[in-house]
């Protein structure tokens, strides 16, 4: 079993994700990276705006790919 990457700063961060989006973040592992997706069709746009700046402003300099997908 390998070691997960994850500490209790990123556990903050799903916890402060699924504040604002209101449903539980889902987190797949890549091989140089996680992936976060969570459902934002509950909320409105200036949340999921928030959501962005929020999950940026907790990982500084570390290039953030944020990326929404409404049906």
């Amino acid at each position: 079993m390998t070691e997960s990457k994850l500490n209790p700063f990123d556990a903050e961060l799903l916890v402060m994700i699924g504040d604002i989006a209101k449903s539980q973040p889902e987190v797949e592992e890549k091989p140089d990276r996680y992936e976060i997706t969570v459902d934002t069709t509950e909320i409105q746009e200036n949340a999921i705006e928030a959501l962005k700046q929020a999950v940026a402003g907790r990982h500084g300099g570390n290039p953030i790919l944020p990326h929404v997908v409404r049906s």
